[in-house]
């Protein structure tokens, strides 16, 4: 979910569940778990007090680049793994 939201910033809850395939109730949960976490920027909402707009905080978006890191890491040690495997 952070990944998604680093590359769509000012996305509703929706737009998220949707993509990851998840149910809307877990993803509103899992959007408040990273808001006490700080990694989501408390959203705007509208007078009926729906979430409008969500955004990764400076700590949301660092954590986003760790994973991103982490990933390419995992992605060079498994092509290592094949090119050994293919010897």
């Amino acid at each position: 979910m952070l990944l998604y939201l680093d590359r769509h910033p000012q996305c509703l809850v929706i737009e998220i569940a949707s993509a990851l395939c998840i149910q809307n109730l877990s993803a509103v949960k899992t959007v408040q778990t990273f808001q006490r976490n700080g990694w989501i920027r408390k959203p705007q909402v509208n007078a009926n007090r729906k979430i409008v707009k969500l955004q990764l905080s400076e700590k949301g978006t660092a954590l986003a680049q760790k994973i991103k890191e982490n990933i390419e890491v995992t992605d060079k040690l498994f092509a290592l793994a094949d090119s050994r495997k293919a010897a």
